[in-house]
Formats: C-alpha cells, structure tokens, sequence
C-alpha cells in the first residue's frame, strides 16, 4: 500500500498530498502552466537548433521573389492547427470566473448534499468522470471551520457537446488561416510591386546616364571637329603655320 507524502508544487510551491510520486502540481491551473512551460521551453531549444537554417532562408528569400500562388491554404498546415487546438481544448478547465472555453467543466454546488444530486444529474446529462491520470479529482472536498464544506466537481463536457463546439473552434481556426494567408499574399504582392518599381526606376537611371554619356561624347567630338575646321581655316587664310604656332 502506497504510503501518502507531502511534497510542494513544482509551480507555485504549495505543499500537496499525494500518493503517487509522478505527481507535480497540486492543481489542474498549476498542470496546465507547467505543460506550457516545459512547451516553450522545448519550442526554445528547437528554435535555438534551427536558427542558422532560419537565418539563410531569411537571407535567400530576400533576394528572390516568391510567386504569390505559393500563398494558398495548404490541408496538412490546416489539420495541424486543428489538432493543436484540439489539445488546447480538451485541457483548457472552463469555471465561471475563466473565460476560456474548455472540456473540463468545473462546478462549485452549494453543499455536501447536493453536490451528489448534481454529481447524479450531470452523469445522467451525459458528462463523465475526468481520467485517472487527470491531476484533477472528479469531486474535491475541503472542510474548514470557518466557511464550512467547500464542494469542487469536475467533469468532462459530453461527447456532442465536445464535437459541437470543436467544429465552431475549427471553423475559427480555418477562418484565422485564411487571414493569415491574406495578409502575407497581400505583403508579398506589395514587396514585389516595390522591387519592379525599384528595378524599373534603375533601368531608367542606367538609360539616361548611358544617354548623357553618348551625348557629353557626341558634344567633345563635335567641339573637336569645329576646332579642326577653325584651325585648317586659320592656316589656309595664312592667319596660322601648320604647327600651330602664330604666322
């Protein structure tokens, strides 16, 4: 038989009672920010890998123009936010004072006795136990002299009820990627709009200094030519000797 000890929480280091040494929260909140917290640790040290690959792509997709049509709603990057979601939902805890929508409903009934009724009546409405490796308790009860029993239930939302309001999550889910994809086709369009304007802007400069360079040529052999003229004139006149000096 497992004997009970009492460890703190990992998270906000309040002590707990528990006979199972796996156990490291004394609560779903405190379950729930450790999880996301070992998350960003470990999207952390992957984006720390990746970094030099990241920053060559930066520097490649700078100098070439993507093709707008790479920006189309792409099924597998779609599922993979729907199943991200989904994970999202199916631990977030939904109370009264959360606005957060979750399976895990918390209920508060009024005392001891009638928390079995609503306990009876919630199971019958279909909601169910959570499971037992849940770091929450179905029913949690706390005596205290001053406030009395203070009776926590919690449930997991029936099956229906779950896929109902998975579809409006998914719905909003294809919704924000589709936006999403707006936005980058709409920047993309922009940048190359702005490097064919830059490039064309270039031509132009490149032509009218190729034009002024022909010209300022054509200017020295005209004025060449003119004073080869003056000095064959000056000479046949008598005015000036072959070697350009004063007759």
């Amino acid at each position: 038989m497992a004997l009970s000890v009492v460890r703190p929480c990992v998270v906000c280091n309040a002590p707990m009672q528990t006979k199972r040494s796996s156990k490291q929260t004394c609560s779903h909140r405190c379950y729930m920010q450790h999880h996301r917290s070992k998350q960003r640790e470990q999207e952390i040290a992957t984006s720390i890998k990746s970094e030099e690959i990241t920053q060559r792509g930066n520097a490649l997709m700078s100098t070439q123009t993507q093709a707008p049509m790479l920006f189309v709603f792409q099924e597998s990057e779609y599922h993979s936010r729907c199943n991200e979601a989904k994970v999202r939902y199916e631990n977030t805890l939904e109370t009264s004072v959360i606005a957060a929508q979750g399976a895990i409903v918390e209920f508060t009934p009024s005392s001891v006795e009638s928390a079995f009724e609503d306990y009876h009546n919630y199971r019958v409405a279909g909601y169910a136990p959570l499971d037992s490796a849940s770091p929450l308790p179905s029913i949690s009860v706390i005596s205290s002299p001053v406030t009395g029993a203070l009776v926590t239930m919690y449930l997991l939302k029936p099956e229906a009820m779950q896929r109902a309001e998975l579809e409006i999550i998914y719905a909003d889910v294809r919704a924000e990627y589709q936006e999403e994809l707006d936005r980058e086709l709409e920047a993309e369009v922009e940048r190359q709009v702005q490097l064919v304007l830059a490039q064309q802007e270039r031509a132009r400069e490149q032509a009218a200094a190729q034009e002024r360079q022909q010209r300022e040529q054509e200017v020295r052999e005209e004025l060449a030519a003119s004073r080869a003229k003056l000095r064959a004139e000056l000479i046949e006149a008598g005015k000036l000797n072959p070697d350009g000096s004063a007759a």
